[in-house]
């Protein structure tokens, strides 16, 4: 059974988890209102999505939205959503703000919220998509143990990409569907 308490008290306690790069310190605390700003201008998405955002990652007990930061700095967003009961949940948003900072800091940032995850939460998968052409973020999700479970053909129409079958091995782009098991993470954790 997964453990809800530790998400609400990290979030109401404001509770830090950190970790390191070979040069800087990488603190991980939850979002806060203060958090808007930033994350908006960075983004360029209007300033309304991200309070409707960080609304409801507070007030839902299943969803925790990270900030990473070095030196006092946010450069980083994080977010693991969808926890269910049965030990599953999601990393729906993960993006990056700030390229010089803390290099590599994505990547134990997101090893840490992992271990987080498995360990204090007890959860047994995560889950995530990316597309197939952000290949950044690909390879930060294998860095972190992720495996792709299935491509699926994506097809253009207007501005939306709509999932294709029928394209095959055809597709423009592809919608990898990752996952990381924590009998996974630790195994490949341990190895690093």
């Amino acid at each position: 059974m997964v453990n809800l308490e530790v998400v609400t008290k990290y979030k109401s306690e404001n509770s830090i988890l950190s970790t390191s790069t070979d040069k800087e310190e990488v603190i991980i605390r939850p979002a806060t209102l203060e958090d808007m700003v930033w994350l908006s201008e960075s983004s360029g998405r209007p300033l309304e999505d991200y309070q409707k955002v960080i609304d409801k990652c507070t007030e839902d007990e299943r969803t925790i939205m990270f900030i990473l930061e070095s030196q006092n700095i946010p450069f980083g967003e994080v977010t693991l959503t969808r926890i269910d009961d049965a030990g599953n949940a999601e990393y729906h948003r993960m993006a990056r703000k700030n390229e010089y900072l803390a290099r590599g800091g994505m990547t134990v940032g997101v090893r840490r919220i992992t271990r987080f995850a498995f360990e204090e939460i007890d959860l047994k998968k995560l889950s995530l998509d990316s597309f197939s052409d952000n290949t950044r973020a690909n390879r930060l999700y294998k860095r972190c143990g992720f495996v792709v479970k299935c491509k699926i053909p994506l097809e253009r129409k207007d501005d939306y990409w709509i999932e294709n079958p029928a394209l095959g091995n055809f597709a423009e782009k592809y919608l990898l569907y990752m996952e990381l098991t924590k009998e996974r993470f630790y195994k490949v954790f341990l190895q690093q």
